[in-house]
């Protein structure tokens, strides 16, 4: 009965921890999309401003 407890929280615990390392790769990957998106912007101001 123990042992069969035992698994129950390793098998919880590793899926907690799968879900939530898939869910900061997300995160992680919308910041740096985000940060992409802005340094682009960025770099078009730049070429704009050193063109006129």
């Amino acid at each position: 009965m123990q042992n069969k407890k035992l698994k129950q929280q390793l098998a919880n615990f590793v899926s907690t921890g799968l879900k939530n390392t898939l869910a900061n790769q997300t995160k992680i990957r919308k910041e740096q999309t985000q940060m992409q998106k802005d340094f682009k912007k960025q770099k078009e101001n730049i070429s704009k401003y050193f063109k006129n």
